[in-house]
């Protein structure tokens, strides 16, 4: 049971952590120049994220673990220089999903907590809806 725990902690502190790293870069995206389309995904995934965070950030609290509080990677983007093209950040957007999408799915495989596993489960359907984001804006990109 300990051993659970302590698995259950190391995946919530990661999940958390990606997901700050995806809200920072959805906040990157909205200062630089990019198209109106990819400035709009990275606005609506950034308020999914918010809500994954929160959901996440209940509950660990309820289980007693500390999560993440900031990001802790800033994004590959630099605003001073327009040098990323908008499929750049798109596809960057895509992979920070990807990585909350297998600690969510690590989480659905580890946690026996209902709570854990409810949250996981909205967090998986919120990060696929955020995956299908860019993949439609990239397509629309073309």
């Amino acid at each position: 049971m300990v051993i659970n725990d302590q698995i259950e902690a190391d995946l919530l502190l990661m999940a958390t952590q990606e997901n700050l790293n995806t809200i920072a870069l959805c906040d990157a995206i909205k200062q630089a120049n990019v198209e109106p389309e990819v400035h709009l995904a990275a606005q609506t995934i950034r308020k999914e994220q918010e809500m994954i965070y929160q959901d996440l950030k209940a509950v660990a609290k309820e289980n007693m673990i500390l999560v993440a509080t900031r990001a802790r990677r800033l994004p590959a983007y630099t605003l001073d220089e327009e040098i990323y093209a908008d499929s750049t950040a798109l596809e960057q957007l895509q992979k920070n999903l990807d990585v909350q999408k297998e600690m969510m799915d690590s989480l659905m495989s580890e946690s026996n907590k209902r709570e854990m596993l409810k949250v996981a489960q909205q967090s998986i359907k919120r990060i696929e809806s955020n995956i299908e984001i860019t993949e439609e804006t990239l397509e629309s990109l073309k």
